[in-house]
């Protein structure tokens, strides 16, 4: 999701630069918003997917200090960009390279995360028991998926696991690795 985003941000802005005319703004700012959108739904939730329990809060900080940083340093760099014989096209290609920087650092995670063998950033999530659980269906509650553990990279389970479960005539095997407590 956070690469489509980048991705379109790319477009969008790319589309800001080399087009000018009456038409063209409406739908590249719809599809920006929902670009900004797409990136916030991804980012803000793989927080807690990639980083340890314990180290949440100061990995949110981190994150939250580094777009403020952004929101510091862009501005400046636009502010220098008015000074250019084509402002709004300097500016819109400034923006173009922060975008295509996204869409290299998001090819580059998802590199990384295919390298690990829980893919903790593209996992699928998986429901867990809550305490109102029969009420709906049987599960409630989202976790990072596979046999991952949310806290860290590392597989909380591993295949034979899942076999042993199956073999002991657990008629939940294949779930059965996915239910226990986070440690």
């Amino acid at each position: 999701l956070a690469l489509g985003a980048a991705t379109a941000l790319a477009a969008v802005h790319f589309g800001f630069a080399t087009s000018h005319g009456p038409g063209v703004s409406a739908p590249l700012l719809v599809l920006q918003g929902c670009a900004y959108a797409g990136y916030a739904a991804a980012l803000w939730p793989s927080i807690p997917r990639v980083v340890a329990e314990r180290e949440v809060g100061f990995a949110f900080g981190v994150t939250t200090a580094i777009q403020n940083l952004g929101l510091t340093l862009v501005p400046l760099c636009v502010a220098a960009a008015r000074g250019a014989a084509h402002p709004m096209v300097t500016t819109e290609l400034l923006f173009f390279g922060l975008a295509l920087a996204g869409v290299l650092a998001g090819v580059g995670l998802n590199i990384l995360d295919w390298q690990d063998p829980c893919h903790p950033l593209n996992a699928p999530a998986v429901a867990l028991p809550g305490p109102h659980s029969e009420a709906i269906g049987g599960t409630t509650g989202i976790s990072s998926g596979g046999i991952c553990s949310s806290s860290s990279s590392i597989c909380s389970s591993s295949a034979a696991d899942v076999q042993s479960a199956a073999n002991d005539g657990d008629s939940d095997a294949e779930t059965a690795p996915f239910l226990r407590p986070l440690p």
